[in-house]
């Protein structure tokens, strides 16, 4: 698979930092930014909530003419923790072409499709002020209702992990019959799935004690929100969101 495509222009890091002489410093990266209609952008719920801990907040737009992040505050936003999604709106001298945007699609994902996702996992390294972008790539391995959030949101299970810092990036997948990349969710972190794969009992006779040495395996899968989901959100400050299947 072969992608042409500069990260920078697709996905922007949101940023958690501070306020120094005017200009908006960076301290932590908190999670991945997409845009999903002119004035939206999307990410994890999670992630907005962390970067809301620090002084300011802070979405970063990398110039290539300059080589250097502008920041752009958080105008508003609303948490969905039900999906563990957040929607974003930043102030309106954010000037972007939206026309190129990967399209939202209904389209459900079949178990094995391969798909990939870019973002900024582990991306800020403050000793060296560098930020980092990377792609993952991998597959489909399972399709099912996430209980462990509270609306019980259908997912994607990803056979690779989500590092810190790619939450709210876009699950993308390639038609390779016409180039097209789509998106069909949004990550949010990781399933844990533990089995036990040793169990040894010990009865201790004189003081009638018991010991069970156990030892366990664990598995880590990638979870991703079907953007299909994001029909069913409510939003109070944004309207309904089913506009943006539409571009």
């Amino acid at each position: 698979m072969i992608i042409s495509f500069k990260i920078y222009e697709y996905v922007f890091p949101l940023f958690g930092g501070k306020t120094k002489d005017g200009n908006f410093e960076p301290i932590i990266l908190c999670g991945t930014v997409s845009q999903i209609s002119p004035f939206l952008f999307i990410t994890a719920a999670h992630s907005i909530k962390s970067a809301k801990t620090y002084e300011s907040c802070a979405i970063g737009l990398f110039s290539f003419n300059t080589k250097q992040f502008s920041y752009y505050d958080i105008l508003d936003y609303e948490y969905h923790d039900g999906l563990d999604l957040g929607i974003i709106t930043i102030y309106p001298n954010f000037v972007r072409d939206f026309a190129d945007r990967f399209r939202i699609s209904r389209e459900p994902l079949s178990l094995l499709d391969d798909i990939f996702t870019i973002g900024y996992p582990h991306g800020l390294d403050l000793e060296n002020g560098v930020l980092i972008n990377r792609a993952l790539k991998g597959y489909v391995v399972n399709h099912f209702s996430f209980r462990k959030l509270p609306k019980a949101p259908i997912v994607y299970e990803l056979s690779f992990q989500c590092p810190v810092g790619i939450s709210g990036a876009p699950l993308l997948r390639k038609n390779d019959a016409t180039s097209e990349i789509t998106v069909h969710g949004y990550i949010i972190g990781n399933s844990s799935t533990e089995i036990v794969t040793f169990s040894h009992k010990e009865i201790c006779v004189e003081n009638n004690k018991t010991t069970i040495l156990e030892r366990s395996e664990t598995t880590k899968f990638g979870i991703a929100i079907d953007s299909k989901e994001l029909e069913l959100i409510a939003s109070e400050k944004f309207g309904d969101l089913s506009f943006i299947f539409q571009f």
